[in-house]
């Protein structure tokens, strides 16, 4: 992969989608996702590229992250992440239902026009 040695790892989905991993040889760690996606008839083509891991917590993540249609890379957009936090403490409330989702709470005004 642009001259440097990589193990390409080709995953088929069930819905024939096709997505090519490359990982570095030495570390295993993913530097390159291409996938294929098969949309109504037509092939669309998008590659991702993942670096710049940093350890948190005994596991790397990419901090550095630029995707983008494979056919047009200055189209690419590049995501570079500051911090990772690992195993922060949430409280339960957080993972509840919000309060206008739960069973019996009043309809909004718009929804019962339709």
């Amino acid at each position: 992969m642009d001259g440097d040695d990589a193990l390409r790892l080709k995953v088929t989905q069930k819905n024939g989608d096709i997505i090519y991993y490359y990982l570095d040889p030495d570390t295993y760690l993913e530097i390159r996702k291409e996938i294929q996606e098969f949309i109504r008839g037509s092939v669309k083509e998008n590659v991702a590229d993942l670096g710049s891991y940093k350890p948190v917590a005994g596991v790397m993540y990419p901090f550095s992250i630029s995707s983008g249609p494979k056919n047009r890379p200055n189209a690419a957009q590049t995501t570079t992440i500051e911090k990772i936090d690992a195993n922060v403490p949430l409280a339960k409330s957080e993972f509840e239902l919000p309060a206008s989702l739960k069973q019996g709470a009043p309809a909004k005004p718009d929804a019962e026009k339709h």
